[in-house]
């Protein structure tokens, strides 16, 4: 896995708190091409447990809340402030908009085609 830390050569708890972020984001991303594929190969998407996706965006949300704790404390970042709290934002925003998807596509009883969905996740 590519590392912030060697890129930057620094061991500081905002990176790993970044690569913690980006883990739950591809977890959260990989669920749900394995969801698309077992949709695609079932005639009804009907019957999702939803547990797997609301458990990866609470895991981020947990790790943003530590990053807003870590940056009140630290006075001095390895980068810029508002450039780490973006960062968190958006790796936060993937699980969460994953899991809205998901709901939704799990309400909707018609059949939706699946191939886009498929080559974009």
């Amino acid at each position: 896995m590519f590392s912030l830390r060697k890129l930057m050569g620094k061991d500081d708890k905002f990176f790993d708190l970044l690569e913690a972020g980006a883990e739950e984001a591809k977890t959260s991303v990989d669920l749900f091409a394995a969801y698309l594929k077992k949709v695609a190969a079932s005639s009804s998407g009907g019957g999702v447990a939803l547990d797997d996706f609301i458990q990866t965006r609470r895991k981020e949300k947990r790790i943003r809340h530590l990053m807003t704790e870590e940056l009140s404390k630290t006075f001095v970042t390895p980068l810029e402030r508002e450039d780490i709290e973006a960062l968190s934002a958006s790796l936060y925003r993937i699980p969460k908009t994953v899991e809205k998807i998901v709901e939704r596509l799990s309400i909707y009883p018609g059949r939706i085609t699946q191939e886009g969905f498929i080559r974009q996740a």
